[in-house]
């Protein structure tokens, strides 16, 4: 349908400059404009089509702004009419002068809707082909010109470009099967162990989901509700099982590990934590020392196989980087030495939190910052498959909401579209007012059961706490 017509030598072509085709980047706005259901296509929405994708800066940006109409005013509000408006009120006139882009546009073909996705694939696959060369120039580039820095950091930073173009690409082999292996899964469920359900530990809550190794999910509050103390309580009742054999990584962006762990010792003693704070240990009973220690005592595993010399290890590993952008391949080797040290996967991964991460360890990776939190949680979602561990993501709520004092929807996190599309259980936490002893929990989004539900649990502020209430 397009065509690449270029005669010039190769030796003095730009190669990124011809994998290009605003022709078809057009086509496909117009097409968009004239049926705003393709933004709600299934296949479509496999592609994960962004406005980097885009060789055009202004088909880029119209494409976002697009989307921008889509969420916030509706599908079916979209048409030509109403996005010119809107595009002419939000840009100045110096991008789009007389409306000469979208003239452009509205002239293009109009195709059916099976054509408009095989567009968008064009589109996309010319972009992972420009992000390659992009690449593997860079790694020329930082090769030979290495600036002070190691040959590892120089591989890092082409693997962790390399692993956002991986998730960028729509085009993963997926497994198949038919009648046969349908019969066999059928077969399967009768002969094999239960699934490793990662409960909260909340009865009330533990009645609508579970954290299923191989999935991806999501904790969202805004600062101050008690996040960190959410998934270290979750994290808690996991290590305390004796059946456990995984360790809990509970990697913290933003807390310091003294803090981590300080919070999860005034949770399981009932240690006043600004005692802990004062260093003021006077003041803290015998008894909640003893029952402090005696939780974290039953942490400890020992290794398999392991003779009665060998030293126990602890499920809980708590891992604060001290490089100064976390990626997803950093979560990768995470997981990796647990394994190795362990001999089994974690039983849980806790991420806090997820703003706080970049697809790659460059500087400059700040910009678009819808496209990072979705190529992050997209990687991490790929990550949680190939080891079957489950991973539990912290996200900040936007600060608007903590001045309306409402209570929060998914639409208020920040980076919300990637995010909400990724998690099979999203979670949504809610205090009425700063010094409220009950937070509410809200199921936003369960892939595996019923979604919607508000609950109410405890919450004991210096201890760091969430109980059931009875």
């Amino acid at each position: 349908m397009f065509l690449f017509h270029n005669k010039q030598n190769s030796a003095n072509v730009n190669v990124s400059a011809t994998l290009v085709n605003i022709e078809a980047e057009k086509t496909f706005l117009c097409n968009v404009l004239n049926s705003p259901s393709l933004l709600n296509n299934a296949d479509y929405l496999k592609l994960n089509l962004n406005k980097d994708d885009f060789a055009g800066e202004k088909a880029g940006l119209f494409f976002e702004e697009i989307n921008n109409f889509a969420e916030s005013t509706g599908v079916e509000q979209l048409n030509t009419t109403t996005f010119q408006m809107f595009i002419t009120e939000k840009h100045p006139a110096k991008l789009f002068s007389n409306n000469s882009f979208l003239s452009s546009i509205l002239i293009c073909q109009i195709f059916p809707e099976s054509a408009v996705i095989e567009i968008a694939k064009s589109i996309k696959k010319l972009s992972l082909r420009r992000n390659l060369i992009q690449s593997s120039e860079s790694l020329r580039h930082d090769t030979i010109e290495l600036n002070g820095r190691n040959l590892d950091e120089v591989i890092q930073q082409t693997e962790d470009r390399l692993e956002a173009i991986k998730t960028s690409n729509s085009e993963t082999p997926l497994e198949s099967g038919g009648v046969i292996e349908l019969v066999d899964s059928l077969r399967r469920l009768q002969e094999v162990e239960a699934p490793r359900l990662i409960p909260t530990g909340f009865k009330k809550l533990d009645d609508y989901i579970a954290f299923v190794p191989g999935t991806l999910n999501t904790l969202a509050a805004r600062p101050g509700v008690g996040k960190t103390a959410f998934a270290l309580n979750i994290a808690d009742h996991n290590m305390a099982k004796p059946e456990n054999k995984g360790e809990v990584l509970f990697v913290s962006l933003e807390l310091s590990m003294d803090e981590v762990f300080y919070r999860l010792i005034s949770s399981v003693g009932q240690i006043d934590y600004r005692l802990i704070q004062r260093r003021d240990m006077s003041s803290v009973s015998s008894s909640n020392w003893a029952k402090a220690i005696q939780r974290i005592k039953s942490y400890e595993r020992k290794p398999e196989n392991a003779s009665d010399s060998s030293e126990n290890y602890s499920l809980l590993n708590v891992i604060t980087p001290k490089k100064a952008i976390t990626t997803p391949n950093d979560i990768r080797r995470y997981v990796r030495n647990s394994i190795s040290t362990t001999g089994a996967p974690p039983s849980l991964v806790i991420i806090d939190y997820v703003q706080l991460m970049r697809m790659t360890s460059e500087p400059n990776d700040f910009e678009n910052l819808p496209k990072i939190y979705n190529d992050v949680c997209y990687a991490l979602k790929n990550i949680a498959r190939e080891y079957d561990v489950p991973i539990l993501i912290l996200s900040q709520v936007g600060l608007s909401v903590d001045r309306r004092n409402t209570t929060p929807t998914a639409q208020n996190i920040a980076g919300s579209t990637g995010i909400h599309r990724a998690s099979d259980v999203m979670l949504l936490l809610h205090k009425e007012s700063n010094d409220s002893n009950q937070v509410q929990v809200i199921v936003e989004k369960n892939r595996s059961g019923p979604a919607g539900a508000t609950l109410i649990l405890g919450y004991v502020g210096q201890y760091y706490q969430f109980v059931d209430n009875s």
